[in-house]
C-alpha cells in the first residue's frame, strides 16, 4: 500500500497527460501554430518533462536511488505510455493522429525531466 500511495502524483500527472492528449478537439491552440513548423512539439516535451520529474522524484521518495539503470527503466515506460497514447490517438479518438515526431518529443521532455530531478536529488544530498 505504501508503494501505491507514493505514486499517487504520477498516477495524476499520468491521468492529466492522458485526458489533454486524448480530446477529441483541443479547446485551445498552439498560439505559434501557423508561425512556427511543429509548435505543438513543444507542448509534447513540456507535459512530458513534467511527467519525467513526477516520476522520478517519487521513485527517489520510494527508493532512495537514481541509478542508471533506475533512470533508463523510467525512461522506457514513460515513453511507452507515451507510445500508447499516440496508438490511442491514431486508431480510437479520430480525427487526432499518432505522430512519431510527438513521440520523439516526449521521450525528449522525459529524459530533461528525469535528468533535471536527478541532478536536483544529489545537488541536495551533496549540499547537506
Amino acid at each position: 500500500m505504501k508503494k501505491l500511495k507514493a505514486y499517487i502524483p504520477t498516477v495524476l500527472a499520468a491521468a492529466l497527460i492522458l485526458y489533454l492528449s486524448l480530446l477529441r478537439e483541443p479547446r485551445f491552440s498552439m498560439p505559434l501554430n501557423g508561425i512556427v513548423p511543429h509548435a505543438d512539439k513543444l507542448m509534447h516535451i513540456l507535459m512530458y518533462l513534467f511527467l519525467g520529474f513526477v516520476v522520478a522524484n517519487d521513485t527517489y521518495r520510494l527508493t532512495g536511488a537514481t541509478s542508471l539503470r533506475l533512470f533508463i527503466v523510467c525512461l522506457l515506460s514513460i515513453i511507452a505510455f507515451g507510445g500508447a497514447i499516440e496508438l490511442l490517438q491514431e486508431y480510437c479518438f479520430p480525427p487526432r493522429q499518432g505522430e512519431w515526431l510527438d513521440l520523439l518529443a516526449d521521450a525528449v521532455g522525459a529524459a530533461a525531466g528525469l535528468a533535471l530531478c536527478y541532478k536536483f536529488v544529489h545537488q541536495f544530498r551533496h549540499s547537506l
